[in-house]
């Protein structure tokens, strides 16, 4: 059975900017995946957070908008951090975008 898919309504003024956005995203997941394996530091994994926040209510993706808040709330759980980016993998996987 396949994921119901997640529709988003994003501003049609957005649309070529979402391809590099869905990149920055990746590159933040990595980011903090990478700080993950490697013991970095805490305050970067909250400063990427926050930059997820920020970009995702900025985009009108208020599921990557919370997963980085929660990220920036939960920076020293790293079992719970891992736990929100495996799940925002799946959603950006649903993403279905309607430009209005």
């Amino acid at each position: 059975m396949q994921p119901e898919k997640l529709h988003l309504e994003i501003d049609l003024e957005l649309e070529p900017l979402i391809p590099g956005y869905f990149l920055d995203i990746e590159a933040y997941i990595t980011e903090i995946e990478t700080n993950l394996q490697t013991g970095g530091s805490v305050e970067k994994i909250r400063m990427v957070g926050h930059k997820m926040k920020g970009s995702g209510a900025s985009y009108g993706f208020l599921f990557v908008s919370d997963c980085g808040h929660a990220v920036e709330a939960n920076a020293t759980n790293r079992q719970k951090i891992s736990h929100l980016l495996q799940e925002l993998r799946k959603d950006l996987q649903r993403v279905e975008i309607h430009y209005i």
